[in-house]
Order: C-alpha cells, then structure tokens, then sequence
C-alpha cells in the first residue's frame, strides 16, 4: 500500500513539474489564479450568449451580466442549464422579452437573479386548484434563490412557498397590490419600485423585514411597518412623502434615507425620529413650496414657508446633508445640534451659509465632505479626521494647509467644478487619493506635485488630471510620476484627446516598483508595454478598449495582465466617481500585506 501512495507521489510531483514548466501551461495557471483573487470584485458583462460560453473567464465570475432580445430568448434555458457553479448572480440587460417558467430550470447554485426585464409567461389559472399548482411551479423553479427581482407581469397572488428567498425586488414595473401574506415569511430585504403606489396596510410586510426600499411616490399619510425593521429608505425620485410618515418609523430603524420629497417643511428630526437611529440621510427635504430663498427660479413658485430643522437624533453617527441644490436645504442650521456622537458629516454650501457662528463641529468627527470652506470652520478636534473630501472651486490649492489642519488625514478625495488651471501638492499623511474633475476642458496648466509624499498606496485620477500627468511622460519617457508606494494607480482616459490617430504608451519606467493593480478607463487608452515589474498583479481595461484588445501582437504578448470590466456598468448604479471597482480594488489593496 506504501508503494501505491509513493508511486502517486512521484507521478503528481512528475506532472506538476511537466506543467510547470510548460510556459504556455504556467501563464494560464497564473492568470486562472489571479483571476481567483479578483472573481467577486465586479460584475462581468457579455453582449451575447455564445460570448460566455467561449469565455474562459466564466469559471471564475460569481456575478455575470447577459444581454438578450427576443431573437436569442430561446437559448435562455439551455444557458441556465450551462451556468457554471461558481456564477451565484445572474442579471439581464435587454428590451423585454418572453420566457414560460414551464423552460426554466433554475441551478440551486444560483442566489441572486434579476428578471425585471423578462416577462415570465403562464398557462394562467381560473380555479383556485389551478392556483396553487401555479404558485407550487414558481416555487420549485425559484426555490433556491435568496435575492430575486421578479418581472412585473407576474400572475400569482402570493409567494409563500419561496421558503429561501430573502431578498426581493419587486421591479420599476410591477404594480399590483400586496395583500397580506404576500411576501415570503422568511424574507429580510425588500424593494417597492416606482409604479408601486398603494399603501403600506398591517399585515402587508412579513415580522421578517429588516430592509425597506421605496422607489414610488409614497403618497399616503401612514404605513404598517415591522418592528423589527432596520433600514427605511426612500429613493431619490420619490415625492409627495408626508412629514407624518416619520412619526411611523419603528424604534428599531437604525439607518433611515430620506432622499425623497417632502409635502411640507420638516420642523425637528428630534421630535419625531427614535433615539435609536445611527444613520440619517436627507438630501431634498421639502418641495418648492417650503423653501426661503431670494432665487429668481422660486419666486414663480408659491409663497414658500420657512424650513426650520432645530434638531437630530442624539445617537447620530453618519448625517448626509449634502445636496449639490444650492436652493434646496436647511434655514438656520446650528451646528450646536449636531449629536456629539457623529463620526461621518456630508454638508453642502448652501448648508454652510446658515451656520451660526460661534461653535465647532463634534470632536468625535472622523470623516467630513463638503466645500473647501469648511476647512476654515471651527473642529472641536481637527486631528480626529481621517477622511477628507472637498469640493472646490479655485483656481489654486495647496496641500500644506490641510496637512496644518488635519495632521492625521488618511484618505482624500477632491471635487474640482471649473475648467482653469490648478496646482495640487497633496498632504503628505494621505494614503488614498482620488481626484474628480466635473470640468470638460483639458488645460495644459494643471499640475500635480507629489514629490513630498511617499504614502499613497492607491490613486485615482480623471481624465483632466491623467492628461496632465501623461503629458509629462510624453515629454520624458524615462520618468514615473506617481507616488513610488502606489500600488493601485487608476487613470481614466473617456473624453480626453486620445484616439487610435494618436498612440502612446506606457512603460515599466512609467510606472511605481511597487505598483500591484493597474486601471486604465477609456475607448482609447496608452498601451502598456512589457516587461512590468514583478509585482504588478494585473491590468483592468474596458471590455470596449481599442486600443489594447485590437492589437493582437500586444495581446499575445500581455493578455496574462488583462482583466476586461464593462464600464457602463460600473457607471449606471453608482456615480462614476464612486467607482464600485475602484472601491472594490482598493479594499483589496488594503488587505495586501
């Protein structure tokens, strides 16, 4: 028996040194296993069928992305019938098309599908045997599902049976009535979309319910809500939301986003919402008739009333009031009545003007977005933050008064709202830098100075920023510009000058030693030329990139770094200056050692 076990050992440590050394068979090894390290960072994207299936990539994907019209829905069935076991979340981008639920066959491997754009067909029903055996034949094709957004055709009249389910989105189309014992009993997250309408009645919302999401104008003065709930939130869109709403939030929300529109003028969020609340979100508070202001825009409007907020929950720890609205927002804001709790404040400019003088914001702070006038306000304890993100309109910003000012700032990120030329020495604590640019003229003045820091480990830049930095790499080639202990460099090259007219590149002297992650956005990008440096990881490009997918030589030569993601995707859910993989990576970043 001995000899059996030594015999295998000699034949798998005989075929792991063939494989080894196999160059071909190494560089497909390697790829596979940083493909490993990046599988759940983003969802890929295919524009068709047949893309997937001939796509390597596939077995080390858990969210996947698939197009589809009403000439390639036939194949939907075999596909899911294809889906490899790794792949647990499945969403459709397409026009709406059909599918019977009698072809599904869903693998209960998958956790997470999303049919808002596929309507599902049924025999119908006309008795209530017919009934059940339609709501047992959901049931048993869904069954192993834990999040699901159901398509808005759908016809039976409850889905008790989804036993696993525990998260629902009922869709932007879906607008029939829930009645009671509707919903799964086990379900904890739920969406109403926005041709929802109906109130919210007793019984409606299983004791389950931990996460409520309203996308509608929630048009009625109450609502039944479990009170075990966590999460209220009201999606930016929704109007007409009454103030007495608020007195019907349970003691146990703990987080509550008021991103929707107010009927009248919200008088204290201390009389009405539960101590127990950690986050609040309010960015639109009031609709145009409560608002006092000497805008031109209002005075077509009716007499507004006066919006007097005097007060917040004691136990606050995050509060985002910031609305890029200048009209839109508090009167009178004193900070005396933030909680001294507050760890995150998010304050727009119009906020900042009804500061009353003579107080300093909460010494337990540690994270503050808002203008760069804010930097001159008074902090109980300005060496307690850590997060820092202005936005700013000036022609010339120093680091060095940050770094006076904040002397323990970890992570920065900069919101620039003009199209001339700026100069920027960032402060020399920062780790983590990101730089937005709302401005669409790429100036030759913008310069961007980080020669006295020597701790940033993961950079962003937009494309004015990038134009700048590759501008000097143009003049030079010889140079690297950036932090040398980067080790997530970002740059995005959309709506810049660069075309497949006007190639450049970049070089391993280009970039940081260090470097472990390279992101380079855009239709048109520089091509990255090797060799890199052995610590470089990979290389994320838009699955639309040109310049580097259509060189073929190129490709042979470093398809082993590249990694595609769909860059409309990462824009449609989220700002494009809160990159979903950008975040992603620099959490990754972050736990590399």
């Amino acid at each position: 028996m001995d000899n059996i076990v030594n015999s295998y050992d000699i034949n798998n440590n005989r075929l792991f040194y063939l494989l080894i050394k196999n160059k071909t068979i190494f560089k497909i090894i390697l790829k596979f296993l940083k493909l490993l390290n990046f599988k759940n960072l983003l969802k890929k994207y295919y524009d068709q069928y047949s893309n997937f299936y001939w796509c390597n990539d596939k077995y080390f994907t858990s969210s996947i992305i698939i197009k589809t019209d009403y000439k390639d829905i036939a194949e939907l069935p075999r596909f899911l019938e294809c889906l490899p076991e790794n792949v647990s979340s499945l969403s459709f981008d397409s026009g709406i098309v059909e599918i019977n639920v009698k072809e599904l066959n869903i693998p209960e491997t998958l956790k997470h599908l999303d049919l808002d754009k596929i309507c599902i067909v049924t025999d119908g029903f006309s008795d209530v045997q017919e009934e059940v055996q339609e709501i047992e034949k959901y049931a048993k094709v869904f069954n192993s599902l834990k999040k699901f957004k159901i398509p808005g055709n759908i016809k039976i009249k409850a889905l008790p049976s989804f036993q696993s389910l525990t998260s629902l989105d009922v869709g932007n189309t879906f607008s029939k009535k829930l009645e009671a014992s509707y919903l799964p009993p086990n379900l904890e997250s739920l969406r109403l979309g926005k041709a929802y309408l109906h109130k919210i009645e007793k019984g409606v919302l299983p004791g389950s319910l931990k996460s409520l999401i309203i996308a509608s104008n929630y048009d009625h003065p109450a609502m039944e809500l479990p009170e075990n709930l966590k999460i209220l939130h009201f999606e930016k869109g929704s109007k007409n939301i009454s103030v007495s709403i608020l007195k019907c939030v349970p003691n146990s929300v703990t987080n509550l986003y008021l991103c929707g529109d107010f009927k009248e003028p919200v008088e204290s969020f201390s009389n009405i919402l539960p101590e127990s609340l950690k986050r609040l979100k309010a960015l639109i508070l009031v609709n145009k008739n409560c608002f006092k202001s000497k805008s031109k825009i209002l005075s077509l409007f009716n007499p507004p009333i006066v919006n007097y907020v005097q007060g917040f929950p004691i136990g606050l720890v995050y509060l985002d009031l910031f609305s890029a609205n200048s009209i839109i927002g508090f009167q009178n804001l004193n900070p005396n009545y933030f909680p001294q709790t507050l760890k995150t404040l998010k304050i727009g400019d119009f906020f900042m003007d009804q500061f009353k003088k003579g107080c300093g914001l909460p010494a337990s702070l540690t994270s503050i977005e808002g203008p760069l006038k804010i930097v001159a306000y008074p902090f109980n304890n300005p060496g307690n933050i850590e997060t820092l993100k202005l936005h700013f309109h000036l022609l010339f910003v120093e680091g060095s008064f940050l770094s006076n000012k904040f002397p323990n700032v970890k992570s920065m990120k900069t919101y620039c709202y003009m199209d001339s030329q700026f100069k920027f020495n960032p402060p020399e604590t920062i780790n983590n830098l990101e730089m937005i640019s709302y401005s669409t003229n790429i100036s030759n003045n913008n310069i961007i100075n980080f020669a006295p820091n020597n701790n940033i480990k993961s950079l962003k830049l937009e494309s004015i920023q990038t134009y700048s930095i590759i501008k000097e790499i143009s003049l030079d080639k010889s140079i690297c510009p950036f932090p040398s202990t980067c080790l997530l460099l970002d740059l995005d090259f959309n709506n810049s000058i660069y075309t497949s007219e006007n190639p450049t590149t970049i070089s391993t002297e280009n970039l940081p030693e260090s470097l472990k992650v390279l992101v380079l956005r855009g239709t048109f990008t520089p091509k990255p030329l090797p060799p890199f440096n052995n610590n470089l990881e990979c290389i994320f490009i838009s699955d639309q990139n040109k310049s580097i997918l259509n060189d073929t030589v190129l490709m042979n030569e470093i398809s082993k770094f590249i990694i595609t993601y769909n860059d409309i995707e990462d824009r449609k859910t989220n700002k494009y200056s809160n990159s979903v993989l950008y975040r992603k990576l620099k959490k990754y970043i972050n736990n590399v050692k």
